[in-house]
């Protein structure tokens, strides 16, 4: 068959979502929603993914080099072409509205209601919209509810911002990071930096005891966190990611969703910010996972 018409016929798949943005916990999602779409379609299926960094894809996923390919942000003519030429829309997983909404993130419920109104098939899956998210992103959000046959959320707090009598609509599925992390084979853990900033910190701490880790592979990670006799995490899929990997684990949240995730989990203590930090410290985890992912 030919190459051109053999990828001409496959279907494919436009996903919305925070890839890209060298954070290890959204490109642990996206792995466990492209695992979803192979296991129901196949793998002669082609991903295609919104990203403000195209080059993200041989970055962190090779693994899916034959199915995964950017769409950049930037490029309003390419972004169309793909939604109105895709089997389906994507929109998911994880937390995407909330206090911390960015504007491009603000459009996503409307785009995705003009383009029902195009007559598109779009999906939204396992996402996050909590209590902080502003009254018109909670509206849009049931708008999309009941003009959308496949909806689901991650968590009890985003089924409980659709409105009661939608609700049993609304499926709660597991957040995607369970998915791919639940099936990973052993792989080695991760590296140790040798990056200028982080070994400053390292300098900084002063303890032989320290050790600073870097990788660009969600695997290796979570792997190094298995191999911990105690973790503490501030970020959602750092909490997440001790919770699969049943490490003790002392949770400092910056959010509620953070504490929703952790009140199950027996092996965990909730070291709560003063008031007025959690912006802090989110902001600089923000910033650490983000240079260590990009090293």
């Amino acid at each position: 068959m030919n190459t051109a018409t053999s990828e001409h016929n496959k279907k494919a798949f436009l996903v919305i979502g925070n890839y890209g943005n060298d954070n290890i916990g959204d490109e642990t999602i996206l792995k466990g929603l492209v695992l979803d779409l192979i296991g129901q379609h196949g793998r002669q299926i082609k991903v295609l993914v919104l990203t403000r960094s195209p080059s993200f894809v041989a970055t962190y996923h090779p693994e899916f080099a034959d199915v995964l390919s950017a769409v950049p942000v930037s490029g309003i003519a390419a972004i169309l072409r793909s939604s109105l030429n895709a089997h389906e829309i994507v929109v998911g997983g994880g937390g995407i509205w909330s206090y911390y909404t960015g504007p491009f993130a603000k459009l996503i419920l409307i785009y995705t209601l003009a383009l029902r109104c195009a007559f598109k098939r779009i999906s939204i899956r396992r996402v996050g919209i909590y209590r902080t998210a502003s009254a018109w992103q909670k509206f849009l959000f049931n708008l999309n509810c009941i003009v959308l046959s496949n909806v689901s959320v991650r968590d009890p707090e985003s089924r409980g911002i659709v409105w009661p009598w939608l609700r049993r609509k609304v499926k709660l599925k597991q957040d995607y990071a369970f998915d791919y992390l639940q099936q990973l084979d052993e792989v080695r853990p991760a590296k140790t930096s040798r990056d200028p900033l982080l070994t400053g910190i390292k300098e900084q701490v002063n303890s032989p005891n320290v050790s600073l880790l870097t990788s660009k592979s969600c695997a290796e990670i979570y792997h190094s966190i298995q191999r911990t006799d105690f973790f503490i995490g501030m970020r959602y899929h750092s909490m997440l990611f001790s919770i699969i990997a049943e490490r003790p684990l002392l949770a400092i949240p910056y959010e509620n969703k953070c504490r929703n995730l952790t009140r199950t989990y027996a092996r965990c203590v909730v070291l709560e910010p003063e008031a007025g930090v959690a912006d802090d410290l989110a902001f600089k985890g923000n910033l650490l996972l983000a240079y260590g992912a990009a090293d």
